[in-house]
């Protein structure tokens, strides 16, 4: 069906939840709408609130404890309408975001598409990514500035709006690379092949509580250590020959230093 489900993926997420369900609730949205939470075993209880105090048309839970892939992947499993835009509980949209996300995708399929994403101070946190070399990436803050419309290399899996036909096309996220980091590099690379256009809509913007749910359960060490396992997963499946070796061994070199400067400073 041709309309548009919203999803919130919510662990534990009592202190943001209400402020995310809110500001989908009261901003326009197409004729056809549902709205749905994937809960990743929360043990606060609020999806269950959620789900009494909001119209919420679905609240599916799932087994696993905060494993981000997971919930990308139930995502889709059960929406009920083609297009689908994917929330993160600690992502709230501003005004206008839903219809301006839902038009571009309409317009450049196919593609998927995200949203300026800001701090709460306002400023930039991301409007796309730039891929470095050995497999790092960084955040672009300028795009969307100029044009309404811009391509990016990788899009950021905060938030973003997609088809379940190019979900079929390109398959699930890799559940190899749970909990999460890295996920959004590797579907990125798999669209791109398949011709599926990646997009940031400057006329949408949400604000975003970094890692609000992963820093519930993971130490920073505990993230760098998933980062550095991902990365090279990532460049071993997408990276042939000499090519590959080399970047493995500067992505090794790099996390080394890295490793030793923050038990330095820890």
């Amino acid at each position: 069906m041709d309309g548009l489900t919203v999803s919130i993926l919510n662990f534990n997420g009592k202190e943001v939840l209400p402020e995310c369900i809110e500001a989908i609730l009261n901003q326009e949205k197409p004729k056809e709408f549902e709205l749905q939470i994937v809960d990743n075993a929360s043990t606060d209880g609020s999806e269950k609130e959620a789900f009494v105090k909001y119209p919420i048309d679905a609240l599916i839970r799932e087994k696993n404890e905060y494993q981000f892939i997971t919930g990308l992947n139930a995502t889709f499993k059960y929406a009920k309408y083609e297009n689908v835009l994917f929330v993160s509980n600690d992502t709230i949209l501003q005004d206008g975001a839903i219809m301006n996300l839902y038009n571009i995708s309409q317009k450049f399929q196919p593609c998927i598409v995200q949203p300026v994403f800001l701090e709460q101070s306002g400023k930039i946190q991301n409007a796309g990514m730039r891929m470095k070399w050995p497999g790092y990436g960084f955040a672009d803050k300028s795009a969307g500035e100029f044009d309404p419309v811009s391509e990016t290399e990788v899009f950021a899996t905060g938030c973003f709006l997609m088809t379940r036909s190019i979900f079929k096309l390109v398959g699930r996220f890799d559940e190899e690379l749970s909990p999460a980091f890295y996920e959004d590099v590797d579907y990125s690379l798999r669209a791109k092949r398949l011709g599926v256009k990646l997009l940031v809509d400057s006329s949408a913007r949400v604000k975003h509580y970094t890692s609000y749910s992963f820093s519930k359960v993971y130490s920073k060490r505990d993230i760098s250590k998933a980062c550095h396992k991902n990365r090279v997963y990532v460049i071993k499946k997408h990276y042939r020959g000499l090519s590959m070796l080399t970047r493995v061994a500067v992505v090794n070199i790099i996390d080394m230093i890295n490793h030793v400067i923050q038990l330095k400073y820890i």
